[in-house]
């Protein structure tokens, strides 16, 4: 009796974690074709959407931030397609770096320590990620 209660426990829990696992493919797909089905202006609009309401961004700072991040998404999309990886990343680096000073001009300091909170979380969930998928 306690074999086959164990054995329809473990069965339920196999079950209900490939559940889990699925909608989380599912949900990994649906970001991906979202991000393959919208311009890189729409990618940048939602990304400085997104900034703005964790960060509580002005109308002007938005304005001011959306071409930085427009830049820094189509720069991206040419890595994705670019021969030599190595050297369109270090380019995307340097762009980064030197859109932090600007960036830092338009946010209050309080707002930037934020930001850099968000962008290390960020690349947290990369990694988690690339970790996952090895």
């Amino acid at each position: 009796m306690k074999i086959t209660k164990g054995i329809s426990v473990l069965a339920l829990s196999l079950i209900l974690a490939g559940g889990v696992a699925f909608q989380s493919s599912a949900q990994d797909t649906d970001r991906q074709m979202d991000r393959t089905d919208k311009t890189p202006e729409e990618r940048a609009s939602n990304q400085v959407k997104q900034i703005s309401k964790k960060l509580g961004l002005t109308a002007d700072q938005q304005a001011q931030l959306t071409p930085l991040v427009l830049e820094r998404v189509k720069k991206r999309e040419a890595i994705r397609q670019a021969s030599n990886k190595r050297a369109a990343l270090k380019e995307l680096s340097e762009l980064a770096n030197s859109q932090e000073e600007k960036i830092k001009g338009i946010l209050t300091p309080e707002q930037f320590t934020q930001f850099k909170d968000l962008q290390e979380d960020a690349k947290d969930n990369v990694k988690g990620k690339m970790r996952r998928s090895f």
